[in-house]
């Protein structure tokens, strides 16, 4: 019995037979589009909400020679049995859609950050972010060297606050606020090859 009302914590030490796994059962099935571009990159987010990968993106090219067609955001709710396009496209017609990275930002909000995957003469590499399932982008320039594009896996997010991005002329960029403003981290001093690939294992750590 207490007779106060003050916090009472006591603490125990556990411990488990290693290794330590979590089993989640998975259907392996091929799945249709309602796009034809050929798909860039796939991801999925755990939901705190819904479980473990159930939200999923996907990002397409534009259909090649013509220079209307947009590349697609795809998206899905339900694990990858059904797909759907997001309605607003990030970039201009012609240019394709490479690079992406999703993350909660929220109990019931998810940031996805996709990347432009061609080249653009007048303007540096560019990512577009939305929370709303493509409905609304908002674009970023990443760095201010023209001509800049990402590759495939070109971006990458251990989390909200560390987010990296690769380019050409081995331009390494890093954001620490989801994506709404980026710095230089190498600009061609280690290499001046083009960065096709970037990913992080800690926030110190990373190829």
């Amino acid at each position: 019995m207490r007779e106060e009302e003050t916090q009472a914590e006591m603490t125990f030490g556990i411990s488990a037979l290693p290794p330590l796994y979590r089993i989640f059962e998975k259907l392996v099935t091929r799945q249709t589009v309602s796009v034809t571009e050929a798909i860039n990159n796939v991801q999925f987010v755990n939901s705190t909400v819904y479980g473990p990968a159930m939200f999923g993106y996907a990002t397409t090219d534009a259909i090649s020679g013509s220079p209307a067609d947009k590349g697609d955001v795809l998206y899905t709710t339900d694990g990858g049995a059904t797909w759907s396009v997001m309605v607003a496209k990030p970039f201009a017609g012609a240019e394709n859609i490479v690079g992406l990275a999703a993350f909660p930002i929220g109990r019931n909000t998810t940031r996805v950050i996709v990347g432009r995957g061609s080249t653009d003469a007048g303007n540096p590499a560019e990512i577009a972010y939305t929370e709303d399932r493509g409905a609304t982008w908002t674009t970023v320039n990443v760095g201010s060297v023209n001509a800049q594009y990402f590759r495939t896996h070109g971006i990458f997010a251990l989390d909200p606050y560390n987010i990296w991005a690769v380019t050409d002329g081995g331009y390494i960029y890093k954001s620490s606020d989801s994506g709404a403003t980026w710095v230089t981290q190498q600009a061609g001093v280690v290499t001046t090859n083009v960065l096709h690939c970037v990913h992080f294992v800690t926030d110190r750590i990373g190829f």
